[in-house]
């Protein structure tokens, strides 16, 4: 377990407040678990920061996990600005909270879309990634859906921009279950989990496709020196291991983990190889 010998206490929940105020908005951060302090960079997709998280809950004991509700999503504030809808501005907040709170976690960790934010934030402040996690996701390649999530909802894809919570909540749900390995499971998978009346931003999921259009970090990730372990699973319909073999290659640092019998969601697929992985690739020196 972290946080044992030869490692200091780690520090409690007081040093991270409910909200921190970033570029003048209050941001909802959102804590568990024990151990040194892991940072999880939220997506851009007009998601709250805790619905993100909650599939980490199961590895409570591994880390302490910390992130926020973007703005706009949860019980943040509004958005302000239109580059605040970008991955480039969430990026952009994640490091500015972590400067704010005067925090160096022992690990920056991004989940599909969040491993995109959190490969940003390694390139713009790589003084503040010490170790980096990137799970089922992709730095770009240049196409208009990286992240495949149109072609995985099928004729359920918007063709407009949507209106309602409701829509965004209805795909987001359809794309968690069908980006498992084996779909008929996800009741099971994600059956004990968290569910609230989740505050999504509309405007932050419609300005999504567009962010992803020709996006491609590829070219940069050999400036990104921290050390770096990939999780993927085999069986991801959304992000191929095309793009994991790429950032191996590219990461002057980068190792790669994969499972077997896990798609879009190895932490749930696979948790017992998840937390060992995780847990041994944190210890290390």
């Amino acid at each position: 377990m972290l946080g044992a010998r030869g490692r200091p206490p780690p520090a409690g929940p007081s040093d991270i407040p409910a909200f921190v105020k970033v570029r003048e908005r209050p941001l909802k951060t959102h804590v568990f678990g024990r151990g040194g302090t892991v940072f999880v960079c939220p997506p851009a997709w007009g998601l709250p920061g805790e619905m993100a998280i909650n599939p980490l809950r199961p590895h409570a004991d591994a880390a302490r996990f910390f992130t926020f509700d973007p703005s706009g999503t949860g019980e943040s504030t509004a958005t302000r600005a239109k580059e605040d809808l970008t991955s480039r501005g969430l990026a952009n907040d994640c490091t500015g909270l972590l400067l704010r709170l005067k925090l160096r976690p022992m690990a920056v960790l991004g989940h599909s879309h969040g491993g995109l934010v959190a490969m940003r934030v390694a390139l713009n402040h790589p003084e503040l990634v010490r170790k980096l996690v990137v799970v089922s996701s992709t730095p770009g390649d240049g196409s208009d859906d990286p992240w495949a999530w149109r072609a995985l909802l099928g004729d359920a894809a918007p063709t407009a921009p949507v209106e309602r919570r409701e829509e965004i909540l209805k795909m987001g749900h359809a794309i968690w279950a069908r980006s498992l390995a084996d779909p008929s499971q996800s009741k099971k998978v994600f059956g004990p989990l968290p569910d609230k009346k989740w505050k999504v931003s509309i405007e932050r999921f419609n300005a999504s496709p567009k962010d992803s259009q020709g996006l491609d970090l590829r070219p940069k990730l050999p400036h990104i020196r921290a050390p770096t372990l990939i999780l993927h699973g085999r069986k991801d319909p959304v992000v191929g291991e095309g793009a994991a073999e790429e950032m191996r290659k590219a990461l002057p640092n980068g190792e790669i983990v994969y499972f077997e019998k896990s798609g879009h969601f190895p932490m749930l697929e696979e948790p017992l190889k998840f937390a060992t992985v995780l847990g041994e690739f944190l210890r290390r020196d």
